[in-house]
């Protein structure tokens, strides 16, 4: 299917199209993304001839991976890292290395071939006793008995949850997440952080369930910074989560294993996060809704930050899609933990506030270019159908029912 603005608004509304969606976008997100390295990859051939026999090595390499590892190499950080910025260095660890993207994406094939010769039987030639996966799924390990492939931890079924990768010790100074110091994670830190956030998956599944969908197709792995102790006393927890385009389908949230990271602010972080990747992977097919250029900044109505104009299409999106969570939330008459059921009510009226202006969000935007008629048109409906919801509160609402 072809996919139009309309489709994203009828995915916030968790309509029931919305699986299709999903499906197809994500289909045509990995033959965009083939595509686009196909054309970059040339480009860079063209202008650096240096690297045209590591270029030479990379396209040989992936014309021998079969279909299944092609699909999960294009998913990978190392694809959208390179297609980001070509000719930038790699990141080793903590700091920025002496590769290029190119190295590390010929690296990133190589890996993808080991897994694939492990999950296929063959016979594996490489040295070392680890290989990780580029997409972050899977370790392959070497002992005695020869390769296997030992699957990380997942959260809601299919999303790898990682501590420990060479990506998740990045240091970014622009990062809101990663620009914090990390700290080694422990066993029973690692198991607290998997069961908050599979509580969290639980709660968005329960109340909406699409949104869960949503999860699982665009975010494949959850990365997670620990840069304050469990125990250690300090007066303010720096908590907060990020998606950044150059590592697709991949979310960052700090903090999980202390309480103040509640599940409910779990469970607005990743989707938060996801929806920035959904809507990625539209942009990525049809271009940006909107300059993200930082001379035009209007006012975020959610936090009150001068943020660029297309940091603001995104939020109307994400902010939506979150009210829609704690609105459904509040509805499950399963949920009898008062503490959660006081979060996601003032959580929800925090974000609707947003979108209960006099002020049309539509007229919110700084612009300096043409956006599409249909764009707008969007973003007021979406906000209408939240401020209707709200005009409606002197009518008499049904009781919240109770689990026997």
């Amino acid at each position: 299917m072809s996919h139009t603005l309309d489709h994203l608004l009828l995915a916030m509304q968790q309509d029931q199209q919305s699986p299709e969606i999903f499906s197809s976008l994500l289909s045509s997100w990995i033959e965009h993304t083939a595509t686009e390295l196909g054309e970059v990859i040339s480009r860079h051939g063209a202008t650096d001839h240096a690297q045209r026999t590591l270029i030479d090595k990379v396209l040989e390499r992936y014309q021998s991976l079969d279909d299944v590892s092609r699909g999960r190499f294009l998913l990978s950080t190392d694809v959208s890292s390179y297609l980001e910025e070509p000719d930038g260095m790699a990141f080793e660890g903590e700091h920025v290395g002496t590769r290029s993207l190119l190295q590390a994406l010929a690296d990133a094939l190589e890996r993808e071939h080991v897994i694939a010769c492990i999950r296929t039987g063959r016979d594996v030639t490489t040295d070392g006793d680890r290989v990780d996966s580029p997409l972050g799924d899977v370790i392959a390990r070497r002992d005695e008995l020869g390769w296997s492939l030992e699957p990380r931890q997942t959260i809601g079924g299919v999303i790898a949850l990682d501590v420990d990768s060479t990506l998740s010790m990045r240091y970014e100074p622009d990062s809101g997440t990663f620009c914090r110091a990390r700290l080694e994670v422990d066993d029973t830190e690692h198991q607290l952080i998997a069961d908050k956030l599979e509580r969290a998956m639980a709660l968005i599944d329960a109340a909406t369930p699409l949104f869960g969908l949503m999860i699982r197709s665009f975010t494949r792995r959850i990365m997670v910074r620990k840069s304050v102790g469990l125990d250690e006393p300090v007066e303010h927890v720096p908590l907060g989560s990020e998606y950044r385009p150059i590592h697709t389908g991949c979310i960052r949230i700090l903090n999980v294993h202390r309480s103040e990271m509640t599940v409910v602010l779990c469970a607005e972080a990743i989707l938060h996060e996801s929806t920035h990747s959904f809507l990625s992977a539209y942009e990525s097919i049809h271009g940006k809704f909107m300059s993200s250029e930082i001379r035009f900044r209007p006012v975020s109505p959610w936090s009150g930050n001068y943020i660029p104009n297309h940091s603001l299409a995104h939020a109307i999106f994400v902010y939506y899609a979150l009210h829609e969570l704690f609105d459904h939330a509040l509805r499950d008459a399963t949920i009898e933990d008062e503490a959660i059921l006081r979060s996601l009510k003032r959580r929800r009226l925090d974000v609707a506030v947003g979108f209960c202006l006099d002020q049309s969000l539509s007229s919110m935007f700084l612009l300096d270019e043409v956006v599409p008629p249909r764009f707008m048109q969007i973003v007021d409906c979406m906000q209408e159908r939240i401020r209707q919801r709200y005009r409606q509160k002197a009518i008499p609402q049904p009781e919240r029912r109770r689990a026997a």
